[in-house]
């Protein structure tokens, strides 16, 4: 066991009786927990799981999910998570990722050897330098997902630091960087992790008010989501200090909305990606978009208003793409940023920046726009080819409860007249009630 490890599990003894879980309204002390991480050391002894494999685990979120991550990387083995309920695509990463051995939580068969043999040059080097990973994969919302290989050793060296008591609730999955990050940072600092039973809206403001969850990481799309939930107001919500905010680009209609909603809260952009980690950074205002990022190993570079980042947990690499860094180690993030100081504001996705004659349109500033108007849930925004100017904008929009999509077109054109540029009004509007986010609560900027 190396260092890193050994000194959480000091700690996890040293907090005790604190609470450390709470999972479908279950409580779990960290005893609890290290009760868990024991038995599962025993079991992976018992079923002779050698060092520095590659295991992937499959299950709900649970005690024993959590405790068999922190059990695995105490054995030196390479983490894959895996939270899908598509059998094709859990197999497919598998295979991907060269797994030696698979744990599928769900049917409690124990362990069982893969037709596969885990030989990565990128797992070589972490079985080198005596420490756990885990391969982590890209949302794949752009082609096919990427695997990616990070060592959690670094990643719990950047979370274990100080104390803490707060209460943060776990909205992405463990499959996820911001969810990993959020069970590691949390419990290595003594905090309480909450799961929510699902991410409803509803279910998200009820375990808010039951648990007194202190801090929410959610995305924009998720932000949105919950102000315009029925009887948001009728939720005591006076428990939370600090919400976070990421994965996606945050309309300023969203935030100043949701910052008259919480005037008490501290709202703060986060930026990371699976290939780098979680940067540091601190928002300008609770209402502004700027933020000043890096520090404490992370550094940034802009060239032709592209974001490059460096960091010293980023990825050995992807297991199915081509080196994506330059030659001094910086990971061309695409995101478009525009710089004022020592402040940045992430504009957006490169590939979704529109192009309408030669005027660049940034699809979260129309979505937000289009987002003001009463009636209007939610808004996507994407680029359709026009013979006058090449390209012109559809926009998808859906709309709340007994709202009639024919008067809120009339009302949305004459609101986007109002408010937009000509070549950033949409050409054509679509209406639907079905969600627009995918399971990660990003746009899912794809629609026919």
């Amino acid at each position: 066991m190396n260092e890193s490890l050994r000194s959480i599990r000091h700690k996890f003894e040293f907090f005790g009786v604190k609470d450390a879980l709470i999972i479908s309204d279950q409580c779990y002390t960290f005893n609890d927990l290290m009760t868990e991480i024991d038995e599962w050391e025993h079991i992976i002894h018992l079923s002779d799981i050698p060092s520095g494999n590659v295991v992937s685990i499959e299950g709900e979120n649970s005690v024993s999910v959590i405790s068999l991550i922190f059990a695995l990387a105490t054995n030196g083995n390479i983490i894959v998570p895996i939270k899908t309920d598509n059998l094709s695509q859990s197999n497919s990463f598998k295979e991907l990722a060269q797994v030696d051995y698979s744990i599928n939580l769900n049917n409690n068969k124990g362990f069982i050897k893969s037709p596969y043999k885990s030989s990565h040059n990128y797992y070589r080097q972490i079985n080198h330098d005596k420490h756990a990973g885990i391969v982590l994969f890209s949302s794949g919302t752009t082609g096919k997902p990427k695997a990616i290989v990070l060592s959690l050793n670094k990643m719990l060296e950047k979370v274990n630091k100080k104390e803490n008591n707060n209460r943060i609730l776990s909205f992405l999955n463990y499959d996820h960087i911001g969810g990993i990050n959020t069970i590691l940072h949390g419990l290595c600092n003594g905090g309480c992790v909450i799961f929510p039973t699902d991410r409803k809206p509803e279910t998200i403001l009820k375990t808010i008010e039951k648990w007194q969850v202190q801090i929410l990481p959610t995305t924009p799309t998720f932000i949105n989501m919950l102000l315009m939930a029925d009887d948001f107001l009728k939720y005591d919500l006076s428990s939370i200090r600090l919400i976070t905010y990421g994965t996606e680009s945050m309309p300023s209609s969203t935030l100043m909305k949701a910052a008259t909603y919480f005037p008490n809260v501290i709202f703060k952009q986060t930026y990371g990606l699976s290939e780098v980690g979680i940067l540091p950074t601190k928002s300008k205002s609770n209402n502004e978009l700027w933020l000043k990022l890096g520090g404490n190993g992370f550094n940034y570079k802009i060239i032709d208003n592209i974001l490059w980042i460096k960091s010293d947990i980023a990825m050995l690499g992807y297991l199915n793409a081509s080196e994506p860094f330059d030659e001094q180690g910086y990971f061309n993030t695409q995101d478009v940023v525009e710089q004022d100081g020592e402040y940045i504001r992430i504009l957006g996705r490169k590939s979704d920046i529109i192009n309408i004659a030669g005027e660049k349109v940034y699809p979260a500033e129309v979505e937000g726009i289009l987002n003001q108007v009463p009636g209007v849930l939610d808004v996507i925004v994407m680029a359709k080819p026009n013979p006058v100017t090449g390209m012109g904008i559809n926009a998808l929009i859906r709309y709340g409860k007994n709202v009639d999509p024919d008067i809120l077109r009339s009302i949305i054109i004459r609101h986007a007249k109002d408010n937009l540029e000509r070549f950033k009004q949409p050409l054509l509007y679509k209406f639907t009630q079905e969600e627009l986010h995918s399971s990660r609560f990003k746009k899912r900027r794809t629609f026919s």
